[in-house]
């Protein structure tokens, strides 16, 4: 494949990543704040096709194009950045995974609230919520280091 093409796909897929890693914290946010039942239920759906159309895909293609990538430069796996790199972006999957999860969770918590007609969300849900909340923090602060880390590498 050509390689500008794969790179110019790299970078959009980080952006995508990252920009619904941010969208996720602020759309939480919003429901936290409102601590709304219906609000939870509409924004919980946003997060969730976010996290299917969006992070999940742009997190894929990030691995395959770098790997792609790497391996045409040439760049050895003994290069620290590299490394590092490699693990931080396993630590983002299973973040991805795992939030995912839970992010499933609160919607069915939120759902359940719904169908019984609570306005204001259960106490589970916010217990669960700052249960997960290191998780998607965790996320973004990882994310902006694997970018300093590609940005900064030593030629």
């Amino acid at each position: 494949m050509n390689y500008e093409f794969l790179k110019v796909l790299h970078v959009f897929s980080v952006c995508g990543m990252i920009g619904a890693t941010l969208c996720n914290g602020l759309l939480h946010s919003v429901v936290n704040k409102s601590g709304l039942t219906s609000a939870a239920v509409v924004t919980l759906s946003n997060i969730m096709k976010i996290n299917k159309t969006l992070m999940g895909p742009s997190l894929v293609i990030i691995v395959l194009t770098g790997g792609y990538l790497v391996s045409t430069i040439g760049y050895s796996l003994s290069n620290i950045w590299l490394q590092l790199s490699i693990i931080l972006t396993f630590l983002l999957i299973v973040a991805f995974i795992f939030g995912y999860y839970m992010e499933e969770k609160l919607e069915k918590i939120a759902l359940i609230a719904s169908a019984k007609n609570n306005e204001l969300l259960p106490k589970m849900y916010k217990r669960l919520f700052f249960r997960i909340l290191p998780i998607g923090f965790g996320a973004a602060l990882i994310s902006i280091f694997i970018l300093y880390l590609m940005f900064f590498k030593p030629l």
